[in-house]
């Protein structure tokens, strides 16, 4: 009793002194999430470092549908070429040609489904609206965001829609499991159009509540204490190999001077920063248009001793020129609780999605 009387003085500070400040839909899930355990405790970090062993090792490079024996006759190379498939995981290549282990791995490589998002910072594959639209301030009451939603729900598109303009259009909502969605070319000509940019919001907002209403989402948003070298470094390291696995996670961050306000975004590369002269975590800001998303346009530097600061790319009247402003410092910064748990469905059913139509195993079923 005493734990829950606990959590709920935790989620009332944190409705009350949040930058997200939504009551109904966070103490509605709250209330939910006391009693379901699994939604608070399940990371599923065993399962997801399970996921991300190497597998079989794929084939980038084309290779003959038909056994070839012999030099190839680059006369007929039209013939040679139309028989060639790509051998990788959701490659062209039938499992005749290819191992199932390569086409459809049950590891983090099955996320790669679409190889443009390779690049997923780029402004075709981000939602038409932010998390500052106006159309949220005249739906909800005390309206300051939905970040963690935006960036889960974006997240999902990325890993898990696959649009095809040549067919008729139809909606279609991925919830941790793979669509088809027909009728669009990409995600941010599908989020733009009107009927569907509502339904999205809508989502957007279950989202946050459904991540923010947790005991771990008020934890994570109530620690500013800063982060140190340790800390630093070893986040840094998680995000690049997460970047590697061909995922771009979810990271929460507060303001070291703001105690109860955090943002949640996207994470889309780690560099060096030749003009800060410092390691910088390049982020999918959703409280900004998606052009800006590009070339690394809102990040977090990194300095030497570990600490962090939020830097946005503005107009400084001092100098009078655009630059990189880093003048927020991250009290916290750590992946999302909800990431390995999401990443593990994804996969597992990313997996189950390619076996099927590939008629290979599905590990999910042993």
């Amino acid at each position: 009793m005493r734990k829950t009387l606990t959590l709920l003085a935790y989620l009332g500070l944190f409705i009350f002194v949040s930058c997200e400040n939504q009551p109904g839909m966070l103490m509605g899930s709250a209330f939910k999430n006391m009693f379901n355990v699994t939604e608070w405790f399940s990371s599923a970090d065993k399962e997801y470092e399970q996921l991300n062993k190497p597998a079989a090792n794929s084939n980038e490079n084309l290779i003959s549908c038909n056994d070839q024996n012999g030099a190839i006759d680059f006369s007929q190379f039209q013939k040679v070429k139309d028989s060639l498939c790509q051998c990788k995981p959701w490659g062209s290549c039938d499992k005749g040609s290819c191992q199932c282990e390569i086409l459809c791995p049950l590891n983090h490589e099955i996320l790669n489904r679409n190889q443009s998002l390779n690049d997923a910072n780029v402004v075709l594959n981000s939602m038409a609206f932010t998390n500052g639209d106006k159309a949220f301030y005249s739906k909800y009451d005390g309206y300051k965001g939905f970040c963690w939603g935006h960036a889960s729900l974006t997240s999902k598109f990325n890993r898990l829609a696959l649009f095809d303009a040549s067919k008729p259009r139809a909606y279609s909502n991925p919830n941790n499991e793979p669509v088809d969605i027909p009728g669009f070319k990409n995600l941010y000509e599908f989020s733009k159009h009107p009927e569907v940019q509502a339904l999205l919001m809508d989502k957007v907002g279950s989202e946050w509540s459904k991540y923010a209403g947790t005991f771990q989402g008020a934890k994570s948003v109530l620690d500013n204490s800063g982060v140190d070298e340790s800390e630093s470094r070893n986040l840094v390291a998680d995000i690049e190999e997460r970047l590697k696995r061909n995922q771009q996670p979810s990271l929460l961050f507060n303001n070291k001077s703001e105690f109860g306000s955090a943002h949640v975004v996207l994470v889309s590369g780690v560099k060096y920063d030749k003009e800060l002269r410092k390691k910088v975590i390049c982020l999918r800001d959703n409280n900004f248009p998606a052009i800006s998303h590009m070339n690394c346009g809102t990040k977090i530097a990194v300095d030497a001793d570990g600490a962090m600061n939020y830097c946005k790319y503005q107009y400084d009247k001092e100098v009078k020129m655009y630059r990189d402003v880093c003048d927020e410092p991250v009290g916290n910064a750590q992946i999302t609780h909800n990431e390995n748990r999401d990443s593990v469905d994804q996969i597992m059913n990313l997996h189950t999605k390619c076996a099927n139509d590939k008629d290979c195993p599905n590990k999910n079923n042993n």
